[in-house]
C-alpha cells in the first residue's frame, strides 16, 4: 500500500524562491476581518479567487470541525441534485405519456430537463389527473426559482470551497470563459440551501405518488407514528 501524501510536509513556508510574504488583511461586508499570508508570483496579474488556500502547519482542529459539517451539506446538496434530476426525467417521462419510462429518452443536463417542464406547462392533453400533476408542478417550479436553487447547487457542485475556518466560508465559482468570483456563505445559509434542495426532490418526487413505481424500505417502529402506516393482518 503507498505511503499516504503528506500535505503538510509538501508545504514549506516560504516556499522555495520567496524570501518574504505580504501580510493581508480580509475586511467582508458582514463577516469579521481576517489574515493570511499571501506570496506573489512574478506574473502581469494575479486574481485571489483561484489563489491555492492553505494553513501554515497544516489543518487546525477548528478546519477539521469546520469541514466535518461543510462535507455533509456539500454532500446533502449533492444527493438532492440527483434526485432532483431523476424526478425531473419521471415527470417529463409522465407528462409526454411515455410508456417505456426509460431514463436514455430523457438524457439531459438539469437546465435542459427544467426548460421541457416549463414546456410541459403549457400542454393540455393527458386528462384531469396530468392536468393536477402540471399544476402541481407549476407551483413547485415557482417555489424553487424564488429560492435560486439551480445557481446555489451550481455553486457547491462546479465551485472551490475554501475549507478552513474562517469567519466566512469563502466559494470560488469560475463560470465558463469567465474571470473567477468569490461569494460569501454562512454555514446557516448552507443548511437552508441543503435543506430547501430536498425538499424540491420531495416536492417533485409527490407529484407521481400512485403513477410512477415505486421502492419503499418498511416501516421503523422507531418513527413516530409508526402504525399508520402498518398494514392489517391478513392484508396483500
Amino acid at each position: 500500500m503507498d505511503d499516504k501524501f503528506d500535505h503538510t510536509a509538501a508545504r514549506e513556508w516560504p516556499p522555495p524562491g520567496h524570501n518574504f510574504t505580504w501580510t493581508t488583511e480580509m475586511n467582508l461586508d458582514g463577516f469579521e476581518p481576517f489574515q493570511f499570508e499571501l506570496t506573489v508570483s512574478d506574473v502581469d496579474q494575479m486574481d485571489v479567487s483561484n489563489a491555492i488556500y492553505g494553513r501554515i502547519g497544516g489543518p487546525a482542529p477548528a478546519d477539521i470541525e469546520l469541514r466535518k459539517k461543510l462535507y455533509y451539506l456539500v454532500g446533502a446538496i449533492t444527493v438532492s441534485s440527483g434526485h432532483i434530476e431523476a424526478a425531473m426525467k419521471r415527470v417529463i417521462l409522465t407528462l409526454q405519456e411515455n410508456r417505456t419510462r426509460q431514463f436514455s429518452l430523457v438524457d439531459k443536463t438539469w437546465t435542459d430537463l427544467h426548460k421541457i417542464l416549463v414546456k410541459e406547462l403549457t400542454r393540455e392533453d393527458g386528462g384531469p389527473q396530468l392536468g393536477k400533476v402540471r399544476e402541481e408542478l407549476s407551483k413547485h417550479i415557482q417555489w424553487a426559482e424564488r429560492r435560486g436553487l439551480k445557481a446555489h447547487r451550481d455553486d457547491f457542485v462546479h465551485g472551490s470551497i475554501c475549507d478552513f475556518a474562517m469567519p466566512a466560508i469563502i466559494l470560488s465559482r469560475f463560470h465558463r470563459k469567465q474571470d473567477g468570483t468569490q461569494i460569501l456563505y454562512r454555514m446557516e445559509q448552507i443548511e437552508a440551501i441543503a435543506e430547501n434542495l430536498q425538499e424540491y426532490a420531495a416536492r417533485l418526487e409527490s407529484l407521481l405518488h400512485g403513477i410512477w413505481h415505486e421502492a419503499m424500505l418498511p416501516a421503523d417502529p422507531q418513527v413516530p407514528g409508526y402504525s399508520a402506516f402498518t398494514r392489517p393482518q391478513g392484508s396483500g
